[in-house]
């Protein structure tokens, strides 16, 4: 009988074993994240939803005066999208009216302009549905349909010669970008680059029309130098943590956070035995914890003035359990919304860059032979291209130069441009063009393509 006894023993251990196991296991995983997202709020982080809520004054917020903004201006979406072509020197030479439509656009929303330079002038903003964490919101296309008016605004004000009118229009765009500064989502930081790209875009596009003088060069440069995108970035990336952890919360709560074969409602088609269940309940807390481990070093990354390269010696080889769902549908994104963010930021340096020759012209009666002859006859301190650490390409090219910045694949192409590719092979699913866009992401005031970023001046 003692064999009985002994069995008996074991078996009263090892339930006792999976007992413990059962009701620690979890303990322990809360409270792993318990005590992370204390270390998070000990930095003065957010942690919650309401640490998001800026809980901004009326009289300070210029989403209240954007509201009436975009009541004036989203009615003509359509025909704003349309006339963004105005940009493109090929498309203008193809679709001349497209200057017309830009110039009848400025004129029918010109009341909207003085209420665009108030909103931008508030010290804060904080649009009513900014943080969507996955779609664009209507708030975010309306924002950026204003950025395009701008944009044809200024590009027909220098058509016409009007310089001054042509400069306001484009420094206002680079203002209305930074209203989003403060945006805690990733949805709005990317619509803020989206904004800086147009008005980017339109700087470059205007100064074929007309010489800009020294002084408005001097004051667009003086207003980029103060454009912070890293503080922006990291506080986009600590919001959206927060915003990820809202809905891994979500789900834990609605129980459906492991079933890959649901209805089209979202219920469970069959209920998982208590044992799979009780594994399933694991799974959303290590997903945390992962998900918590990686945007550790993310944000440190993010907050070091590295370079390009030094930062992407950051990343990290995921591999991420494809039961860790969040963390498999939303990590994979962060390291090319590390590509945009230096992107951006060279965005930001180049157009400085070029405002600096401009000036030297305005100056001196012609362009630089090179970049340090800028630097030590006009005197600017010129920045360098955040992607490389080094300065920007430059040569003078026929009347005008070129000036480029390497791009994502930090290569010296020479400022190389290539056609977009035809029709046929434009058409969608069509994986050339997919492949064609890759390698050749950037576009110059041509409407040309290339592996590098370009600032081109053609007279």
């Amino acid at each position: 009988m003692k064999w009985l006894k002994r069995i008996a023993v074991v078996l009263l251990t090892l339930i006792l074993i999976g007992v413990g196991v059962y009701y620690a296991v979890p303990y322990f995983m809360k409270r792993e994240i318990k005590t992370r997202l204390a270390a998070i709020k000990a930095k003065g982080d957010p942690v919650c939803v309401k640490d998001l809520d800026p809980h901004i004054p009326n009289s300070q917020n210029g989403a209240t005066l954007y509201e009436r903004v975009f009541a004036i201006t989203w009615s003509g979406k359509e025909d704003i999208l349309k006339a963004n072509d105005v940009t493109s020197t090929s498309e203008l030479k193809k679709h001349p009216e497209l200057m017309t439509l830009a110039k009848n656009l400025a004129s029918k929303y010109q009341n909207a302009i003085p209420l665009v330079e108030q909103a931008a002038a508030r010290p804060r903003c904080s649009l009513n549905d900014q943080w969507g964490l996955f779609l664009f919101t209507s708030q975010h296309m309306k924002l950026k349909n204003v950025s395009r008016l701008l944009s044809e605004t200024a590009i027909s004000d220098a058509s016409e010669g009007k310089m001054d009118d042509s400069v306001r229009a484009v420094e206002l765009g680079y203002k209305v970008s930074e209203s989003l500064k403060e945006s805690p989502s990733l949805i709005g930081w990317l619509v803020r680059i989206s904004c800086i790209y147009i008005s980017s875009t339109t700087l470059k596009s205007s100064a074929q029309y007309h010489d800009l003088s020294e002084t408005q060069a001097r004051e667009l440069f003086e207003l980029l130098e103060k454009i912070d995108l890293r503080t922006g970035y990291v506080k986009t990336l600590k919001g959206d943590r927060v915003l990820l952890l809202g809905s891994m919360d979500d789900l834990r709560k609605n129980g459906q956070y492991l079933d890959m074969d649901m209805t089209s409602a979202g219920k469970r088609k069959h209920a998982p035995p208590i044992r799979v269940r009780w594994l399933e309940n694991l799974t959303p807390y290590a997903d945390e914890i992962f998900y918590l481990k990686y945007m550790d070093k993310i944000i440190d990354s993010a907050g070091r003035p590295s370079t390009y390269r030094l930062a992407k010696q950051t990343e990290i080889d995921l591999d991420i359990p494809k039961s860790y769902l969040m963390s498999d549908m939303v990590l994979p994104i962060y390291p090319k919304i590390l590509q945009k963010f230096y992107e951006a930021m060279a965005t930001v340096a180049g157009d400085r860059s070029f405002l600096a020759v401009l000036a030297y012209k305005a100056k001196f009666g012609s362009y630089p032979s090179n970049l340090q002859e800028v630097e030590s006859k006009l005197r600017w301190k010129l920045p360098m291209d955040p992607m490389t650490g080094s300065p920007f390409h430059y040569r003078r090219e026929g009347k005008g130069f070129v000036m480029y910045g390497l791009g994502k694949n930090m290569k010296d192409d020479n400022a190389k441009t290539f056609d977009n590719p035809p029709e046929s092979v434009r058409k969608a699913g069509d994986n050339r063009y997919s492949e064609f866009l890759d390698k050749y992401p950037y576009t110059d005031i041509d409407g040309r393509r290339s592996a590098n970023m370009i600032w081109r001046m053609n007279r």
